[in-house]
């Protein structure tokens, strides 16, 4: 199982708040076609809210993913992408 989520960072790559998180997605593969899909909407919901053209004025974020492990605990969130170098390259 996996999961992601998009989060605010301060200066200092702290998250200081999570603006959206992903349902869980029972295959735990990143590429599968559910996540991919999932976090391309994430992505058009973000390009609307904060205009990721406009990269000088968005605030901080990133996408990270987290995954479960074999005894069904969850991992740590890790990085999983930048929005905004993720839109550039659609």
């Amino acid at each position: 199982m996996q999961q992601f989520r998009v989060v605010l960072l301060d200066d200092y790559d702290n998250v200081i708040g999570v603006e959206m998180e992903s349902p869980i997605f029972e295959d735990g593969y990143r590429w599968s076609k559910e996540f991919c899909n999932a976090k391309f909407e994430a992505l058009m919901q973000l390009q609307g809210k904060y205009n990721l053209v406009d990269y000088d004025n968005v605030p901080p974020m990133e996408f990270q993913r987290r995954e479960s492990k074999i005894n069904g605990e969850w991992s740590d969130w890790k990085y999983l992408s930048d929005p905004i170098e993720d839109y550039y390259n659609l």
